[in-house]
């Protein structure tokens, strides 16, 4: 995870609400077996907004035999008073006079940024977008910014969520941030739906030899 948004620092021009990690403190941390869970504190920069704020961020994590990551769940703790955070503070420091204008704003810097990364790694089948005015015009003006509970939704910032992960797997994270929201990044689920639905692939995460029955798991 840390890896993963220390990535960013590559792009100092990026704009993204993400930041990049300069630091992190595990305070709490259970294991058993293959199944690792933590809350980790993150102090992030977000150096296109001249901003520096910690964020925690709770996770579950599962490991194969060899020991790699088979899957994970993250969990943004605080993230909607991180997010009206950020709004306010980007406020004071550019001077806007009002939230509409700091989220017009954000808009523009974050839908720039995200076109820049279609560009140099979304080419071939991989491209959503004919072309960079093209992608900077959906995403200013045929999508919403979007909700802090929104990132897996049809928002611009669930978008700036998988922008991150373009470079790595541009052939899987390329499709969510064009214009169908490759299945991540769309309206498709009401509230029940994303609370309900199935969502990772091998479940349940729970430790080897657990997985026999629903009934073992209530048990739990």
């Amino acid at each position: 995870m840390f890896g993963l948004f220390a990535q960013l620092a590559l792009n100092p021009n990026a704009t993204t609400l993400l930041g990049v990690p300069l630091n992190y403190s595990i305070v709490h941390f259970a294991a058993n077996q293959n199944i690792a869970s933590a809350s980790t504190i993150i102090t992030f920069e977000f150096a296109s907004l001249g901003i520096i704020l910690p964020v925690e961020i709770d996770t579950w994590n599962v490991f194969n035999a060899q020991g790699q990551v088979l899957e994970y769940d993250a969990t943004f703790r605080w993230f909607e008073y991180l997010i009206d955070t950020l709004v306010v503070m980007v406020m004071q420091s550019g001077h806007f006079t009002s939230i509409t204008q700091v989220i017009q704003y954000l808009t523009g810097a974050l839908s720039k940024s995200i076109c820049q990364v279609h560009q140099s790694y979304c080419n071939g089948t991989n491209q959503q977008y004919a072309s960079y005015s093209d992608c900077y015009d959906f995403l200013t003006t045929k999508v919403r910014f979007g909700a802090a509970y929104e990132l897996g939704m049809n928002t611009l910032v669930c978008r700036m969520i998988h922008e991150n992960m373009v470079p790595f797997r541009p052939s899987v994270h390329c499709p969510h941030i064009g214009p169908t929201g490759g299945g991540f990044c769309t309206d498709d689920l009401t509230y029940k739906g994303v609370v309900t639905q199935p969502y990772f692939t091998n479940q349940p995460m729970v430790p080897y030899g657990y997985q026999n029955s629903n009934a073992t798991i209530a048990a739990m």
